[in-house]
């Protein structure tokens, strides 16, 4: 979806949160379709910084079947 959506909005930023057993081969794929300035891997985030995240999304895509949405905040 990336690639389609680049030609659009070349500044676009497809942010990944998080790690997981299939981050090797996806950021493979991204270096070998050349996407590197558009996507990103943060990492895992925790807490207020994850709470963050999801806050200044402008689009949330979430595909894990494994997870939950357990943010580690505490009021």
């Amino acid at each position: 979806a990336v690639e389609q959506l680049r030609a659009k909005y070349p500044r676009l930023e497809y942010q990944i949160v998080g790690t997981g057993d299939y981050l090797g081969p996806l950021q493979a794929l991204v270096r070998q379709r050349g996407l590197e300035a558009n996507v990103k891997f943060l990492g895992l985030k925790r807490g207020q910084e994850k709470m963050e995240l999801l806050q200044r999304a402008s689009v949330l895509i979430y595909t894990s079947p494994k997870e939950g949405w357990h943010t580690g905040c505490r009021q």
